[in-house]
């Protein structure tokens, strides 16, 4: 959606799409995000085609009254650290408020996002989402050669394919019974070659990053080591490899 309303009005030279399995997949589909599914868009897939389910702009929360009242609460909450305490509270308590319906349902195992990517899928959600991103993954590929422009996608690793502890990964491979950290990424990779589209995954950079520096590349001095986000060091890393991508994809080797 972005793409097609937003991004060719700047005429690129280069789409570099960056997929997070960690996310996307489970935020692909209503029953398995955790974001507030009366506030996003979501793609169902029918007859072989992607159908565009936007019916959450039709509610009370996206009126344009209240959007200028929301956004006035955004402009004070930024200018307080007490109002930005009591949002994240609030966003923390929402998410485990959908956790806990989920669970109440029965039908996905406990913690699913951290394990469920890793394994082929089984769950009716999981093949549901799983053919919802690879046909929009396929999509956005046409869309952006049509209009005569190379396409690049980036592949980015969950914290806990490169925690540098392997006793860690050990520990999260029999758990779950997972044969490799990689599935979801393969996956996606596959897709991109059938495609022919170059991928860039700096999973392996990482843990060599980590092996010579001994520097996480993720997490923060309020969250400890290889949790959360990726840190200036992780996100280095990544620049690197893209840029030497991008040279490569110019250089036409």
């Amino acid at each position: 959606i972005m793409l097609k309303n937003r991004v060719w009005q700047f005429s690129p030279d280069l789409i570099v799409l960056q997929t997070y399995t960690g996310n996307d997949l489970f935020d692909n589909h209503r029953a398995l995000s955790l974001a507030n599914s009366d506030e996003t868009p979501y793609f169902l897939f029918r007859d072989g085609k992607l159908i565009l389910d936007d019916s959450f702009s039709q509610g009370p929360k996206f009126s344009p009254a209240r959007i200028r009242l929301k956004g006035m609460g955004s402009d004070l909450m930024n200018s307080s650290i007490v109002l930005q305490s009591v949002y994240h509270v609030r966003l923390v308590l929402a998410q485990r408020k959908k956790i806990n319906a989920v669970h109440q349902r029965g039908t996905l195992p406990p913690n699913y996002q951290q394990f469920l990517s890793f394994l082929p899928p089984e769950l009716p959600e999981m093949k549901a989402t799983w053919q919802v991103t690879e046909a929009l993954l396929s999509e956005f590929i046409r869309d952006v050669r049509s209009h005569g422009v190379p396409v690049m996608i980036l592949i980015m690793p969950s914290p806990q394919q490169f925690d540098p502890d392997e006793s860690k990964r050990a520990e999260t491979f029999a758990r779950h019974k997972i044969h490799s950290l990689e599935y979801a990424d393969d996956r996606v990779e596959e897709l991109a070659k059938q495609h022919k589209v170059p991928t860039v995954r700096p999973v392996q950079r990482f843990l060599d990053e980590h092996k010579r520096t001994g520097k996480y590349l993720a997490g923060f001095p309020n969250t400890g080591p290889q949790q959360g986000h990726l840190n200036e060091f992780g996100h280095a890393v990544v620049a690197r490899e893209l840029s030497k991508a991008i040279r490569t994809l110019a250089s036409g080797n």
